[in-house]
């Protein structure tokens, strides 16, 4: 009896654990994504480098979690989560040309077609991301959150690249 007390005992403690690391690391994400891209206009100003790799940084948290926690979905996850660091890439470094093109004046219908749909790619990707993981059924504890933790960032970069696009206008 006591080593079945003993063991349940460790079960919980683990699972807090898990636990405070996925709060830990989506507490990192919001952080992060706030302090870059948290702006009324991400045109107003250039993006703070700073604050740009204090949000890598975070991604980069996400995807430690990911491969430490990650167990009969790691694949997926790896994969889904290079993705979204490439379409993060692409999303930072569109903003910056878009600003660049807006405090220079270069900023036509062409230039805007361009950039928007540039934006609405990022945005269609990280959605169909989010949406695929959602429907990822695992019943192991540590995938669900590794899971959980990838679809918040797929929301993140979904909602800033949106952000960007109506913030063209």
């Amino acid at each position: 009896m006591k080593k079945h007390l003993l063991f349940l005992f460790f079960c919980v403690i683990m699972i807090q654990k898990h636990e405070l690391i996925a709060h830990k690391v989506l507490q990192q994400i919001v952080n992060g994504h706030t302090r870059a891209f948290d702006s009324k206009n991400l045109y107003e100003t250039p993006l703070n480098s700073r604050a740009i790799r204090k949000w890598q940084k975070a991604m980069i948290g996400v995807g430690k979690f990911l491969e430490d926690t990650a167990q009969k979905q790691k694949k997926l996850l790896g994969d889904y989560f290079m993705e979204m660091h490439k379409i993060n890439r692409n999303l930072i470094n569109t903003i910056k040309k878009a600003y660049t093109a807006k405090s220079n004046q270069m900023f036509d219908i062409h230039i805007y077609q361009e950039f928007s749909h540039t934006f609405a790619k990022i945005e269609k990707r990280a959605r169909y991301i989010q949406k695929t993981l959602y429907w990822v059924d695992d019943t192991n504890f540590d995938d669900a959150q590794a899971i959980k933790c990838t679809q918040h960032l797929a929301q993140f970069i979904a909602v800033t690249a949106r952000k960007a696009r109506l913030n063209l206008l």
